[in-house]
């Protein structure tokens, strides 16, 4: 019986944002977006653990790729692409309540007060995990697995949904219910077939 609902965040609770701005300083810069990902990449990954900060990651960018704006720009022009997908909060509503609800998410320090301020989101739910805080990230199990023993259940009891394959892979591996995002009614669908209903 499920009685845990993990969401992720981008790409599922709120559009992913990171790989939109890569590709608008691509266009922009006339610059190969392969190349802007991988510069980026191991410094992204420094974000996501609490390494280094989202101002410092697009001040690498910047000076590297001789960009005009600075790495504070380019960190302030994200906040734009931070859209929430409106029908998973309606779901999040619905569940609020009868079921407990948590965050497993892949975020830096920095996004993480601007994602809870823009979208209230210790509001709805009970437990936010995060990456930068915790020093892991997915699809690490530890990651998992410090959310199971901090709420005290076991991962039958669970059910995660993340937009990366590799991701819910990790979780169904420890016995998590798992769902790869692809849109809301999929979701609405592959929720209802574990006894989870949304209207």
């Amino acid at each position: 019986m499920i009685k845990v609902v993990i969401f992720d965040i981008g790409g599922v609770l709120v559009e992913n944002s990171y790989f939109p701005l890569l590709c608008q300083l691509a266009d922009q810069s006339d610059l190969n977006l392969a190349d802007l990902q991988n510069f980026a990449a191991p410094f992204f990954d420094q974000v996501m653990l609490g390494e280094m900060s989202e101002a410092e990651l697009f001040d690498k960018i910047s000076q590297h790729f001789n960009l005009a704006e600075s790495g504070a720009e380019l960190d302030a022009r994200i906040g734009d692409l931070f859209m929430p997908i409106d029908p998973v909060w309606g779901y999040v509503e619905q569940l609020q309540g009868r079921y407990r609800l948590a965050i497993l998410s892949d975020l830096g320090s920095g996004w993480i007060n601007r994602h809870e301020h823009a979208f209230d989101i210790d509001h709805y739910f009970e437990k936010l995990f995060y990456s930068s805080r915790l020093k892991m990230r997915k699809p690490d199990p530890r990651f998992y697995q410090h959310l199971l023993s901090e709420m005290g259940v076991v991962a039958e009891e669970c059910v995660f949904i993340d937009d990366k394959p590799s991701n819910v892979e990790a979780a169904c591996k420890l016995g998590i219910h798992g769902i790869i995002y692809q849109n809301p009614a999929q979701l609405r669908q592959d929720l209802a077939r574990l006894g989870v209903a949304i209207n």
